[in-house]
């Protein structure tokens, strides 16, 4: 069995990929990253190979973000299956990476999630300590000693695990074991029976840790005269109420918080808070994590201070309750390594599949990006929005809208409107082939393109229709201006005979599941990669490539049509 983990990784210089010859194990120069609050992450894929993430060709790491999204989803797309699992080297190989890392200052979270579908059984191909299968137990217990004593800039590294038993396992406490001990113990093992409990568990582990790399942050900007304060959050008065903090102002340059005490709320500033004069006769204080007893957002509609002037609470009548404090969401840095199984044993019941989509989910709620406009909002979203969204919005949804959507609106949609664009699927025969293209037009505008066409000898058959709504992602593409989230490349022997040229062809995307590419059938497989490159690139034999329309003759004019969601190569005579 083999396994192509994912390591969410910092790691240091190195090539891409590393074999039992040449990986460095611990032996990394220190990196020194961004000095910015960012999501640190780096993917590394393991079978009897390392492969890095590289966002960089002299790194293994990127910033993950909105930006950066589509190079780590390509990376998954592109791991393949393979023998051996050498799950104990990658573990060890990341950890020691992450520790010759360099982070900014305001790193609060140092973390690895790995994933496996069986047990260690590969690794001594990179190191001879791991060879002898009477020694599990005592390498396991070497690596979680690593992962429980390992920290980085005074941040204790956290280790989560996920399992799902392969049938190829047959002693079960063993996995258990494993599990448990390549975690961080009790909460953080996770042992789960099907596909459907793996997306979960990615789920939420991927949502504890963006929150944890979101924290509220409270600022408040009150007079400098040296007193006693409460800052009451209830709009009730200071004897009253049952939510407020209460400090004491020491006349210190800037002025500090001593004594603080926090009731029905709490933070992680404790009880000093330094000042800092803001310039307009107020001294501001922060307050880090500021939330509500159970950890969530303290919500609020205004704040009231109250003094103590020696003898009861009084109001400051002269503090601005509506903008006098402020909570906001502050984001710190993090480093996360992924460490995805990818092995042989995945092929059952097409476990594989399942598991890149929920690695993909994992990096796009990490990235901040499942959570952008699927529940309606000012600005359109999926359920709506004023601006428009998937099932209406003032300004159009693909369910209608004020200014037009796909089923409707005052101003036209699919079933109704008067030239507005829409997605259309035109067909045409170029010297003599079929082809078949997808826009985002106005009907006037297809009709135009139609006409201007029949002056062209080398087009004919021109016609066009309103598009189905499977076909209709790649006209939104066009409309929103966006690329496909990556590039794929296909190397056959186009021609016959003596006229076969092995050569890399760029696909042409359609959709996010469908890439074309024309030419003549070589009679052989195909090799498929995210860059033209032999050595990054996976071979599919002609056994495995799907014949839409039968099996095409030797230099018969074909469609390539690869599907990267589930790595299926198709062939369609044209």
């Amino acid at each position: 069995m083999m396994a192509a983990v994912a390591t969410l990784l910092c790691a240091c210089n190195g090539n891409n990929p590393t074999g039992p010859s040449g990986s460095s194990g611990s032996e990394s120069a220190t990196e020194v990253h961004d000095r910015t609050a960012s999501m640190y992450v780096g993917i590394t894929g393991f079978n009897n190979k390392l492969y890095h993430f590289t966002g960089n060709p002299d790194k293994r790491y990127d910033i993950l973000n909105k930006n950066s999204l589509s190079n780590y989803t390509r990376f998954v797309n592109s791991l393949n299956m393979a023998n051996n699992t050498a799950l104990f080297w990658a573990v060890e190989d990341n950890v020691n990476h992450l520790k010759n890392c360099q982070f900014p200052e305001d790193i609060e979270n140092l973390s690895i999630v790995t994933f496996t579908d069986g047990l260690e059984n590969g690794s001594g191909d990179f190191d001879d300590r791991f060879i002898d299968i009477a020694d599990y137990e005592k390498n396991l217990e070497y690596l979680k000693n690593l992962i429980s004593k390992t920290s980085v800039q005074g941040v204790k590294l956290t280790a989560y695990s996920i399992g799902i038993q392969g049938s190829d396992v047959t002693n079960v406490n063993r996995f258990t074991n494993t599990l448990e001990n390549l975690s961080s113990g009790k909460g953080y093992s996770n042992k789960v029976d099907n596909m459907t409990q793996v997306n979960e568990t990615f789920k939420k582990i991927a949502n504890d840790l963006y929150k944890q790399n979101s924290k509220p942050q409270l600022t408040v900007a009150v007079p400098p005269q040296v007193r006693k304060e409460r800052i009451v959050f209830d709009q009730k008065s200071a004897t009253e109420s049952k939510i407020y903090i209460e400090a004491t102002k020491l006349k210190e340059s800037p002025l500090k918080y001593s004594n603080i005490t926090y009731v029905g709320c709490k933070s992680d500033s404790g009880s000093e808070v330094q000042g800092e004069k803001n310039g307009e006769g107020s001294t501001v204080f922060v307050f880090d994590n500021f939330t509500d007893l159970n950890g969530g957002k303290l919500s609020y509609t205004r704040t009231d201070l109250w003094y103590w002037d020696g003898t009861e609470w009084a109001h400051d009548a002269e503090y601005d309750g509506q903008n006098g404090a402020r909570t906001e969401e502050v984001h710190k840095s993090a480093a996360i390594m992924l460490i995805l199984d990818c092995s042989k044993s995945l092929e059952e019941q097409n476990r594989f599949a399942d598991v890149k989509n929920a690695a993909v989910k994992f990096l796009e709620t990490l990235a901040g990006a499942a959570t952008s406009g699927n529940n309606g909002g000012n600005n359109g979203s999926d359920n709506g929005g004023n601006n428009g969204g998937d099932n209406g919005g003032d300004n159009g949804g693909d369910k209608g809208g004020d200014n037009g959507g796909d089923n409707g609106g005052n101003n036209g949609g699919n079933t109704g409107g008067d030239n507005q664009p829409h997605c259309w699927e035109i067909t045409y025969s170029y010297q003599g082939f079929s082809q078949t293209a997808y826009v985002w037009a106005t009907e006037a505008e297809v009709i135009a393109e139609s006409r201007a066409m029949e002056n062209e000898p080398e087009f004919s058959n021109y016609s066009y229709k309103r598009a189905s709504a499977n076909d209709e992602y790649s006209c939104y593409a066009l409309n929103e201006g966006e690329k496909p989230e990556a590039t794929y490349y296909i190397k056959h022997p186009w021609g016959t005979g003596e006229d076969k040229d092995w050569a890399w062809q760029e696909m042409t995307y359609v959709s996010k599941s469908k890439y074309v590419c024309y030419g003549w059938y070589g009679g052989v497989g195909a090799n498929i990669g995210i860059t033209p490159n032999d050595n990054l690139a996976w071979w599919i034999p002609e056994s495995e490539i799907v014949m839409f329309d039968g099996k095409p003759d030797v230099g018969d004019y074909v469609c390539f049509e690869y599907n990267p969601e589930t790595d299926v190569l198709g062939v369609r005579r044209q």
